[in-house]
């Protein structure tokens, strides 16, 4: 199967120096292959303010006017969204779950271009550093990919067909630090993945040479409890606390 898609992009690989002898050289990414999933992550992400003043601040004038736009236009055309805000916009299931879905089409179509292209700058940002990340997923049950360049942002991928991924969502944090999130994207990858199959592009890169080895059954470390309050307890061996020799360790139990 050669699956035809008017957003598939073509992406050259750049390994790490740990890459694997049967990492691709190239891939095929359908950025979102249901027309729905596309509308629904540009409207959530991009006209977050939180994520435009941090994930998206290398956007033009024009395409932030766009977006204010595009904001005001959905608000008008009284899109659930805005009036009553969700975690993800009604339109992520289609017309089936809004009513304004046909009608909205139009409407975000600018802002579904801008979207494309932040997706499209960092997948290639991202595989140019290179900081990218292949494994078997248990919970998708398939073969993954990560993305993030050197900013808090990641895109997600999972494959469709042989060197053919669908890209499943972009987006980025509010109030985390780049080493913060790409911290995060490690401890997500480690508890999705079958030890083996993690492939990072590449170590350095995601920080595993970053810290001095540490015993965690002895180390003590701080921890935020749910009100805020720093607490000291003992970490629990096996559990990941970030950092590069923890991944390391980590890695090293499953060659």
């Amino acid at each position: 199967m050669n699956t035809p898609h008017r957003r598939r992009l073509s992406v050259p690989l750049v390994p790490g120096d740990n890459a694997r002898p049967d990492t691709a050289e190239k891939i095929e990414i359908i950025l979102f292959y249901k027309d729905e999933k596309l509308k629904s992550h540009a409207v959530k992400h991009l006209t977050n303010m939180g994520e435009s003043e941090t994930t998206w601040k290398g956007l033009s004038s024009d395409e932030r006017a766009v977006i204010t736009r595009t904001i005001g236009k959905l608000q008008d055309l009284g899109c659930p969204h805005f009036l009553i805000p969700t975690t993800v916009p009604p339109c992520e299931y289609g017309v089936s779950s809004c009513r304004h879905y046909p009608r909205c089409a139009e409407v975000t179509a600018e802002l579904e271009e801008i979207y494309l292209r932040a997706v499209s700058q960092v997948i290639f940002e991202s595989v140019q550093k290179p900081r990218w990340a292949s494994f078997f997923s248990d919970r998708d049950g398939n073969a993954s990919l990560v993305f993030m360049p050197d900013r808090p942002v990641v895109a997600k991928a999972s494959l469709l067909e042989e060197n053919v991924y669908n890209l499943l969502t972009c987006y980025g944090a509010v109030g985390q630090s780049f080493q913060e999130m790409r911290d995060l994207q490690m401890e997500m990858i480690r508890n999705e993945a079958r030890g083996r199959s993690i492939n990072l592009h590449d170590e350095n890169t995601w920080g595993l040479m970053d810290d001095d080895p540490t015993d965690d059954e002895e180390q003590e470390a701080h921890e935020i409890d749910a009100v805020g309050k720093i607490a000291r307890k003992k970490s629990r061996a096996g559990r990941f606390r970030g950092g590069g020799a923890h991944w390391r360790r980590f890695l090293d139990e499953h060659e």
